[in-house]
């Protein structure tokens, strides 16, 4: 399995250029496989928004909440990473039943 995410791309667009003949590796990719929209988070931002897809978690389950964020009891902003994911996410599962990613 290989998922392709397009940041910020609507499944319309991505149907509009593909059947203009814009994309045709996409189109060629779609040909055999699935295209779908994602429920985005809320808020609706690009490392939110990701750490929920692979973790299929909120934001208050998986911890990530933004591209920046405060150390609790401090006023200090640090960048959250994936050390700071508080969740299983599906690349481990897959490590689990001996998939590879």
């Amino acid at each position: 399995m290989a998922v392709i995410g397009l940041d910020g791309v609507g499944v319309p667009l991505i149907r509009d250029l593909t059947a203009r003949g814009l994309m045709p590796n996409l189109a060629s990719l779609l040909a055999g496989g699935t295209l779908a929209p994602m429920r985005s988070s809320i808020p609706v931002i690009s490392s939110v928004s990701w750490t929920s897809f692979m973790t299929g978690r909120n934001p208050g389950k998986h911890g990530v909440y933004g591209f920046t964020d405060v150390k609790p009891g401090t006023l200090t902003l640090f960048f959250p990473n994936f050390g700071n994911v508080r969740s299983e996410t599906l690349w481990d599962v897959a490590g689990r039943a001996g998939k590879r990613s």
